[in-house]
């Protein structure tokens, strides 16, 4: 706060004078029943003295001025109070301490100077007027923060329900499939501190990218420097500009490198098309009509981005905020990320207005300069002095509000002026330090080795934090880490415990309950500033009287009861809480997954994730999955929402399955459905892994069709075709689709029990959708599953008046010469066959599958010259 050297002077003053005073009445402790109410006040006073000038200390924004000055006005009309106040303490100090003890002790203790009822009055009426100026003071500071809280939190939450798509039908919900963006964002809110980035807010770029047409910002700094942070703070302004206009549409999305739903350019198109639609009157119905177009299946860029297109048109401005970018992996979808990003903004309006985030990172800056041609007044680079007093305010906030800190009240002035000159605008860094401090300082000569000592960078500040985990939790951190470096979604507290209690030592892994950690606090203990623990709030909608979760469709609501806060016994609430566990920041798997990484702790991502795997299917194997199958919810649902009124009326929610489902296998939805994508980024030569998956697919039917059942639930990224009836496939039906090894499929086929189904029906049999094996792996292009499946008796279907493609025919239409001509070589074609494959490649332009079939010669060739005209 600035403030007049007079008004330091007064505060100065008055402590002084208030301390002296407070030692000369403590001095005459036979005295203390008539000078208690004195020392009472000037107790208080002191305090409050003390309160104020901590205030006079700290920076306020300029919109707070006004505050600033009313509060100085305060403080310098206690100078008079404060003189007179010096003025007494002067007169009792010029008596002797001994003459004053001497009269104390005698009755006539009473007619002496200090201790006269008309002096004490006196002086209690200074004190009085000086505390009531300077309660003043504090009492306006105190209100502004009350009210700026209330507001904060109702704006919040009124940015939330904008954002979350209420309205939006189950349907339509489940068909979009968009990711809640608003996780990150509270996740990012709770990370700021009051008035973290206005320094931005304030500045011309901001005011330009709000009001300019076609805007474009792009924020970049490096790892650790707040963009994250900033990024909330920049979408809650927005959002209070757009309390002006009703008609300004508002979206964001933030790039996650730890979920993998999280990471491309479908995932950022969804959210922010369901976000505005849920702010349209008719949005629904637009997303609706997309929806049919796609006949309920996934929707592809170019439908997605034409959505947008005509959602942003609606609005008489949209702004749309992007962060992370560079969470999104570089080898995987960056460049499909930055060609569709490339490609929105130059079809949406002028009206559209777009900010990113990211490290400066070479193909994103070429992106952006090149093809984006952005000014350089549109690129921030966060390094400057805003960003260093923002550091200077957290460490502030900290200091005072963390409890480890309150021992070290006394050094607090030190420690920050030393961590705000070795910051270096980064975030990050500040943080590890000072949790690090929190936790070691037990001294003041610890504390001045901590401070002489401190890292140098990220890496040097990880090296030191890995170094001083305790030898018996180094098992444990090892294997938390890894499984949070290779997760392929955000894991809940349980899953994580059941995680790293499985023991990978035995063959197979099996689960030791008694390795489960006791909570997340054990956690937080093993791993100190790795791990973040933060809450989701898994939020309903609601059916007729049926609550769905809005992540996925009719999801047993068992599993949303492992672990959770709760629930009333009369009623459901629209929303629950679960603890979910993540690494506290990218640049912490970046250097774990780096040659830098202390090598005890290194992690090798295609080992992690053949770990992870094998505990998945083991957990699976060994975990009984029957409360997916047999749900009395279930049930419920189907009765109310039959043709029966009285069995409508007469169905009871059955609340005793839920507070009694078992939660003893928490990690039981995500080795169900992550145990592929693991297994597919490990090493799938790994024989033991090989072996895990092949108990799978013999194991008995009871078993695999529940894991089916769990997957038709939950899974939400294999081909939909199957899932519309998870009975309508067999066993070589889910590992062509699943794109297994061709050795795995060969073992399925030759030890499959007779009992389960005979090796010709495994082979030959068509699923829901009338579409075998072999045209399942035609589709995925895979020669050598071809050969195997011929060689195991495959049939090459042919066409017929009720089946109008057969396996000829749809390998030709996927353009892969190689399986063309191996079909021809295991059978006769007839001529039907021949032109309609003739037809299907030709239509696509598959020059070489033409040929081959030409070279065939199969047909006449008045046939062939009329299917190349029907072409």
């Amino acid at each position: 706060m600035d403030v007049a050297g007079t008004v330091v002077g007064i505060l100065s003053l008055g402590i002084q004078v208030t301390k002296g005073l407070i030692d000369f009445y403590s001095a005459c402790k036979e005295q203390q029943s008539d000078i208690a109410d004195t020392q009472l006040k000037l107790n208080r006073l002191l305090g409050l003295l003390h309160e104020v000038d901590g205030l006079t200390k700290r920076k306020f924004p300029a919109e707070e001025q006004p505050l600033v000055d009313n509060i100085t006005k305060q403080i310098e009309q206690c100078g008079f109070f404060v003189e007179k106040l010096k003025r007494k303490a002067e007169k009792f100090q010029s008596q002797p301490a001994d003459d004053i003890r001497s009269i104390a002790c005698t009755a006539a203790y009473r007619l002496a100077y200090p201790f006269r009822q008309s002096t004490l009055q006196k002086l209690d009426e200074n004190i009085e007027e000086i505390i009531s100026h300077l309660s003043l003071g504090v009492q306006l500071l105190t209100q502004r923060r009350v009210h700026q809280i209330h507001d904060s939190v109702a704006e919040h939450t009124r940015l939330l329900e904008l954002i979350r798509a209420e309205e939006i039908s189950t349907s339509v919900h489940s068909w979009l499939n968009a990711q809640d963006a608003t996780v990150d964002y509270n996740r990012a809110c709770n990370a700021s501190h009051p008035g973290t980035g206005l320094w931005f807010i304030n500045s011309a770029a901001y005011s330009s990218w709000l009001q300019g047409p076609s805007s474009f910002l792009w924020l970049n700094g490096f790892a650790g420097c707040g963009k994250t942070v900033l990024c909330s703070t920049i979408i809650r302004h927005t959002f209070q500009h757009r309390q002006s206009n009703q008609n300004v549409g508002l979206a964001f999305f933030f790039f996650s490198f730890s979920d993998k739903g999280k990471q491309d350019s479908s995932a950022m198109l969804r959210a922010v098309v369901q976000q505005l639609a849920s702010q349209l009157r008719d949005g629904e119905g637009i997303l609706d009509g997309i929806r049919k177009r796609c006949h309920s299946g996934e929707p592809p860029i170019e439908v997605l981005i034409d959505a947008l297109n005509l959602l942003a048109r609606s609005f008489s401005r949209v702004y749309i905020l992007l962060d992370a970018l560079d969470e999104s992996p570089r080898d995987e979808h960056r460049q499909e990320l930055l060609d569709t990003l490339h490609m929105a903004w130059r079809r949406l309006p002028p009206t559209a207005h777009w900010m990113v985030t990211s490290r400066d990172e070479i193909d994103i800056r070429e992106m952006l300069t090149d093809s984006f041609r952005l000014a350089s007044h549109t690129i921030i680079t966060l390094r400057n002095d805003s960003i260093d007093v923002d550091i200077q305010a957290y460490i502030q906030g900290y200091l005072k509000n963390n409890r480890g800190m309150r021992k070290l009240e006394e050094h607090h002035a030190i420690i920050e002026q030393v961590l705000t000159q070795r910051a270096q605008g980064v975030f990050r860094w500040v943080d590890c330090q000072l949790a690090t401090i929190a936790s070691g300082a037990g001294s003041k000569q610890k504390l001045q080795n901590l401070l002489e000592s401190l890292p140098r960078s990220l890496d040097e500040t990880y090296e030191q934090m890995l170094a001083r985990i305790h030898p018996e939790s180094t098992k444990d951190a090892i294997r938390i880490l890894k499984t949070l470096c290779c997760a392929t979604r955000p894991l809940k507290v349980a899953e994580l415990i059941d995680a790293v209690a499985i023991d990978l030592e035995t063959h197979p892994p099996r689960l030791n309950p008694d390795a489960r950690l006791f909570n997340a606090d054990e956690i937080l203990r093993i791993c100190p500033g790795f791990i973040e623990i933060y809450e989701v709030e898994t939020r309903r909608r609601k059916v007729d009287t049926c609550w769905y979760s809005t992540i996925t469709p009719a999801v047993p609501l068992s599993v949303f009861f492992e672990n959770e806060k709760t629930w009333g016994d009369g009623d459901m609430s629209d929303s629950i809480l679960t603890q979910h566990v993540r690494l506290a920041h990218f640049s912490i798997q970046e250097y774990l997954e780096s040659e830098r990484a202390l090598s005890q702790f290194r992690v090798e991502r295609a080992e992690a994730h053949t770990e992870m795997s094998g505990a998945c299917l083991s957990y699976l194997l060994e975990s009984p999955i029957n409360p997916y199958i047999h749900n009395p919810i279930d049930e419920y649902i189907h009765r109310i929402k039959g043709d029966d009124k009285r069995d409508r009326k007469n169905a009871k929610f059955p609340w005793d399955f839920i507070k009694n489902c078992p939660g003893e296998y928490p990690l039981l939805r995500y080795a169900s459905t992550e145990w592929l994508e693991h297994y597919q980024l490990g090493r799938r030569d790994s024989l033991p892994l090989k072996s895990l998956v092949l108990q799978l697919f013999l194991s008995p039917k009871a078993t695999f069709d529940n894991w089916l059942k769990t997957i038709y639930q939950f899974d939400q990224k294999y081909p939909g075709r199957w899932r519309t009836d998870w009975q309508g496939g067999n066993r070589l039906h889910i590992a062509v689709l699943y794109n297994l090894d061709v050795d795995l499929m060969a073992k399925i086929i030759q030890e499959m029990p007779d009992s389960v189904i005979d090796s010709d029906t495994l082979v030959t049999e068509a699923d829901q959708v009338e579409r075998t094996p072999l045209e399942e792996v035609c589709y995925q292009n895979n020669e050598a599953a071809v050969r195997l499946l011929l060689n195991e008796g495959a049939g090459i279907r042919r066409t017929s008046w009720w089946r109008p493609t057969g396996t000829l025919e749809t390998a030709s239409a996927y353009g892969n010469e190689i399986i063309v001509q191996i079909l021809l070589s295991h059978g006769t074609h007839d001529t039907s066959s021949v032109n309609k494959a003739l037809q299907e490649a030709s239509k696509r332009g598959h020059e070489k599958v033409v040929q081959t079939l030409l070279d065939h010669r199969a047909g006449d060739v008045k046939n062939l010259n009329k299917a190349l005209r029907q072409a």
